[in-house]
């Protein structure tokens, strides 16, 4: 758990929230990513969204993933959003997702 006592924040390459070393969540979420990324044919951003903790800086951003708080995380969405320059098209939308659908199995929870 990402409790409010400890900040999260890098030492040496590695992520700490406090004295924990959560480096292995950040690899697995970077793991999943290129994971979806393989099925849907296109880059896929790596985002992990910390609830209840701090995040030194306000954001980490490290080699292919960005680190926020979960109150941070609709102000980055939207910075990606305006940094891509693109609109979607309504029918590469549906095929992106029939493809997600279509390789991605639905969690077993």
């Amino acid at each position: 758990m990402w409790g409010a006592k400890d900040a999260v924040h890098v030492r040496s390459g590695r992520v700490f929230h406090g004295a924990e070393d959560r480096t292995d969540r950040v690899e697995s979420a970077l793991y999943e990513s290129r994971t979806v990324a393989g099925v849907l044919g296109r880059p896929v951003a790596t985002v992990v969204v910390v609830h209840g903790a701090r995040v030194t800086g306000g954001r980490i951003t490290l080699p292919g993933a960005t680190i926020v708080p979960a109150d941070s995380l609709l102000a980055l969405l939207r910075q990606i959003d305006r940094e891509s320059g693109r609109r979607p098209d309504p029918g590469a939308v549906r095929a992106l997702m029939e493809r997600a659908e279509a390789g991605l199995p639905p969690y077993p929870g």
